[in-house]
């Protein structure tokens, strides 16, 4: 027949003879004849997974027999098309996978009605594509899809029909498949690498189930893919600054493509529409530059999204169907209502988890990751992140860098490990560990554990019934409202109960504790440390150290402990108790306001002390009454008198 297209496979070394002529010799006409050397032996079916890099090489050198051949585009990323010979819907699914393959290397289709470099036809059986080569130059292909074909196949962009038009144009460009077979192939016994599969090469024979060492669903193929996508560049480069992904995009909901990847993502939103049936789908999303989104936010399922190049992630409920291209950068996720699992990449990623119990992992870079409703976990692994529990119980981990924890609503757990991080627990019982570094800390409304870890931390609990450990470091410690427990831990703390009812233990260290309003109570533990009760009715004993005591308003009761104590009394201070004065080692410090200017230890002595009930007994008048419980006597009381 007129402009018929032959191919011969040599069995065996030798000499070969070509004879071309007309029928009859009645018509003249010209030829064209490409040769493609075997090369090396191919590898043998059923080996092993190969790398991103081998997949490719095969598609554009190994299927040749070692040589790759494509169009010379130099001059021009123009490619000329012509689709007159094909029916309305064979036309428009030409023209999807164009953009395809546009959307992914340097290439521009350009449509003529005359003599072309591909041209398309759809009068034969099944569907192919030849070309007519020289050396490594393509001259001229063609592609056959037939009429029946698409009857059978479907005609949208979710159907077989569409992947084969993109399988034939990339025949028509210069890909192989993706083993060593043509027609027809059996996984098991025809692959060349046992990852050959539609998951990462819409060139192969096999389709996601067929390949039994894949985990991956079955699904339609709505783009290049992985292998494809390196492939092609290796030939033609990677698409410029006019490529359709350039600039900020947004994939899946609300996106920002055009094309029909526009009608497939739309469709993917909203279930379907008349460019796609709903069939399951795969994807590889390839992206040139810019801000760019992946938004599944109208997602039930629960996904497993990777965000890194070359890496697949489980959407839509199915299996390995989604991948990022090499060289993709996708700097924010929005995930949908289902239980989520979500790895970010090397930029600053802003990955939404919205509903559902859900575990994100920000990556490298300075991350921000949102919860959203749900019980979720959240790592912000290294740079400087910030993690945002929201609705729910959630786990927070900041990782390296300087990140930023907020709990939000829910009973929380916060960790911010390494370096100096800010911690908000928010409403709930959170708990709270600062970990190593200069932390900042707030505990937040709730009933809250919080612990600074090593570093000099601020913690502040806030309102609420608050547990606060220093641990290492020189800490300071707020209670805030309500009764709060505070331990400052090893090193020299500060301790601050504020409102209610406050228990403060100082631990190891020289420590300043100041219980504030309520009934609060101080314990000093080794070290010299500083007692200040404040208001309320407060117990203080110093332990250990050399130790200065300061009830404040209310009636309270002090206790030095060991070693050489200091007792602080004022104007105001009510009605106070030592229990353990020592006349031959702690001191009195008394204001001249409270003995009305007199500085003589003799003379207070004799103008406020007395002995009464067997008690020591201080009365400064407008009820300020000091009472040394353990002593009986006044002598020998002067050398242990201070005024200020």
């Amino acid at each position: 027949g007129l402009d018929s297209a032959m191919s011969f496979n040599a069995t065996s070394t030798g000499t070969y003879y070509v004879a071309a002529g007309g029928y009859s010799d009645a018509r003249s006409g010209t030829y064209s004849m490409a040769v493609t050397s075997s090369g090396s032996t191919p590898p043998t079916p059923g080996g092993s997974g190969a790398s991103l890099d081998d997949l490719a090489n095969f598609l554009t050198h190994g299927y040749w027999g070692g040589s790759s051949r494509s169009f010379n585009t130099s001059g021009s990323n123009q490619i000329t098309v012509n689709i007159s010979g094909l029916t309305a819907a064979g036309q428009q699914l030409a023209r999807w996978a164009f953009e395809a393959w546009e959307a992914v290397a340097n290439i521009d289709f350009v449509e003529t009605l005359g003599s072309a470099q591909i041209t398309f036809d759809d009068n034969d059986s099944g569907a192919y594509a030849s070309s007519s080569t020289s050396g490594t130059t393509i001259l001229s292909s063609e592609v056959n899809v037939s009429t029946a074909w698409l009857a059978n196949s479907g005609t949208t962009i979710d159907s077989y029909s569409f992947s084969t038009y993109v399988h034939e144009i990339g025949h028509a460009l210069g890909l192989g498949h993706q083993g060593d077979y043509n027609g027809n192939a059996t996984y098991g016994v025809d692959e060349t690498f046992s990852n050959d599969s539609w998951q990462v090469s819409i060139m192969s024979y096999f389709d996601q189930s067929e390949n039994t060492t894949t985990n991956a669903s079955r699904a339609a193929l709505i783009s290049t893919m992985m292998s494809d996508i390196v492939a092609i560049q290796n030939l033609y480069g990677a698409p410029g600054t006019s490529s359709a992904t350039a600039g900020n995009t947004t994939w899946g909901a609300n996106t920002t493509l055009s094309g029909y990847m526009a009608d497939a993502m739309n469709a993917l939103a909203s279930s379907r529409n008349s460019s796609v049936n709903g069939n399951s789908v795969a994807f590889t999303i390839y992206d040139v530059d810019g801000y760019d989104i992946l938004d599944l936010s109208y997602n039930s399922t629960n996904d497993r999204v990777d965000l890194n190049g070359e890496a697949f992630s489980d959407v839509s409920g199915l299996i390995g169907n989604l991948g990022i291209a090499r060289g993709t950068l996708i700097e924010e996720f929005r995930a949908g209502s289902g239980n989520d699992t979500i790895v970010g990449n090397d930029a600053a990623n802003r990955i939404y988890g919205n509903g559902g119990t859900d575990t994100i992992e920000g990556g490298t870079g300075y991350d921000t990751l949102y919860g959203g409703s749900g019980n979720d976990s959240l790592f912000g692994g290294s740079g400087r992140d910030s993690l945002r529990g929201d609705i729910g119980n959630d786990s927070l981990t900041g990782g390296t860098g300087d990140d930023t924890l907020y709990g939000g609503d829910g009973d929380d757990r916060l960790f911010g490990n390494t370096s100096l991080d800010t911690l908000y627990g928010g409403a709930g019982n959170d708990y709270i560990s600062a970990g190593d570094g200069v932390d900042f800390v707030n505990g937040d409304a709730g009933n809250d554990t919080i612990h600074g870890r090593s570093g000099w931390d601020l913690l502040n609990g806030n309102d609420g019934n608050d547990s606060i450990y220093g641990s290492q470091g020189d800490d300071t410690l707020n209670g805030g409202g309500d009764d709060d427990w505070l331990s400052g831990g090893s090193a020299w703390d500060v301790l601050f109960g504020n409102d209610g009812n406050d228990t403060l233990y100082g631990n190891f260290g020289s420590d300043v504790q100041s219980g504030g309003a309520g009934n609060d109570q101080l314990f000093g533990g080794t070290g010299d440390d500083s007692l200040r009760g404040g208001d309320g009715n407060d117990t203080l004993q110093g332990n250990q150290g050399v130790d200065r005591l300061d009830g404040g308003a209310g009636d309270d009761l002090l206790r030095g402990g060991t070693l050489r104590d200091t007792f602080v009394f004022n104007t105001g201070y009510d009605n106070d108790e030592i229990n353990d004065f020592e006349e031959h080692r702690d001191f009195l410090l008394l204001s001249t306001s409270l003995t009305g200017g007199e500085t003589s230890a003799a003379n207070i002595l004799s103008t406020y002390g007395s002995v009464v009930n067997g008690q020591v007994v201080f009365d400064f008048g407008n009820g300020d009454v000091l009472t040394l419980s353990n002593l009986s006597t006044l002598s020998g009381l002067e050398d242990n008198i201070n005024t200020f």
